[in-house]
């Protein structure tokens, strides 16, 4: 009877541990349609204000929507069964805004999603690979200093 209590804990222990690190290479789903994008800037995360919403320090902006998106969806993305991350401060981060003011902003370790819903501000379950992320975002840096 003993043995089987040890090796049931022993299973329950193996199997939580291996539930906290579950992941699945998936497409990164966009908070509203990529037609609604207007615009795509690189930020600076800055402190959260207290009521959930993280400073942001304009650092570029994105010309070409469509390009950068379709470079972006090429990225190596994951999904995270766990507690959800978000985008931490002073990151450099994506800022996706869609035409009706709600906006997301993305980094290689998590996201925070804003809308003019309910509720304000979401967490998101999606991370990236972080040197693909690296370079997408150093790629685009390089050229708006040419």
């Amino acid at each position: 009877m003993k043995k089987t209590i040890v090796y049931l804990f022993i299973c329950l222990i193996l199997t939580a541990s291996a539930m906290t690190s579950c992941k699945a290479k998936i497409k990164y789903s966009f908070l509203n349609p990529i037609t609604n994008i207007c615009a795509i800037k690189i930020v600076e995360v800055g402190a959260d204000d207290g009521q959930g919403i993280n400073e942001q320090t304009e650092i570029m902006v994105i010309e070409d929507i469509k390009a950068f998106i379709d470079e972006f969806t090429q990225l190596s993305c994951f999904k995270v069964y766990t507690d959800p991350l978000g985008v931490a401060p002073f990151e450099i981060a994506i800022k996706i805004i869609y035409s009706n003011d709600d906006y997301e902003l993305i980094s290689s370790n998590g996201q925070a999603r804003y809308t003019q819903k309910k509720y304000k501000n979401y967490v998101g379950y999606y991370y990236f690979n972080d040197d693909e992320f690296d370079e997408l975002i150093d790629k685009y840096l390089s050229l708006g200093k040419n």
